[in-house]
């Protein structure tokens, strides 16, 4: 690796109680809040639940068209997300969601204006 590239990761011993998204050399760090279960609970608790998806730091998107789609481990760092094709499902550490997005009831994400 070259040097640009290992002057760029910082190592996780000097971040302190937050998450660090690491980036291509070119860009900049960006730091996140990690997700909680309180974070996520807030969204399947909400009324009217409104549809969103988990965006996880390897590009994928687990849609959560609703709140019995997700189970939450009794630690609140796990949760299992149900798919709707059959007994399928994925297992997601929360700290590496990087986001919670809101969908279109049709599935579809949603327009920010």
């Amino acid at each position: 690796m070259g040097a640009r590239y290992r002057a760029a990761v910082q190592p996780l011993a000097s971040i302190s109680n937050r998450a660090t998204a690491f980036l291509l050399p070119t860009q900049r760090f960006r730091t996140l809040e990690p997700m909680t279960a309180d974070a996520l609970r807030g969204k399947l608790d909400a009324e009217p639940f409104e549809p969103f998806q988990m965006r996880l730091p390897d590009g994928r998107v687990l849609r959560v068209p609703h709140p019995e789609f997700v189970s939450l481990a009794p630690s609140g760092r796990i949760a299992i997300v149900w798919r709707g094709e059959g007994e399928r499902y994925s297992t997601v550490d929360l700290l590496l969601v990087s986001d919670l997005e809101s969908m279109e009831k049709n599935g579809k994400r949603r327009r920010r204006g």
